[in-house]
């Protein structure tokens, strides 16, 4: 005799492997049906333009920089 199940909504008979059975079916059902449709994406493309930068301004670090010019005029105004 099967003992009941301790979660009566969820059947004595699925296992852990069974679980795992039924999420991977799951799973590649729902992927397949991703891949089957086309792609709605519109394309886009970048267009560059110049910058202004003198060379050695490292672009990345531009807000460290605006950072230390803050900090910079804030000491000064301490010191007046």
């Amino acid at each position: 005799m099967t003992p009941p199940s301790p979660t009566p909504w969820i059947p004595a008979a699925c296992t852990a492997s069974y679980c795992i059975k039924c999420v991977n079916e799951l799973l590649r059902a729902g992927l397949k049906v991703q891949t089957d449709q086309p792609s709605a994406q519109l394309s886009f493309q970048v267009e560059p333009h110049p910058c202004l930068f003198r060379p050695g301004i490292d672009q990345d670090k531009l807000s460290q920089l605006l950072d230390d010019l803050d900090a910079e005029e804030i000491a000064r105004k301490l010191r007046q």
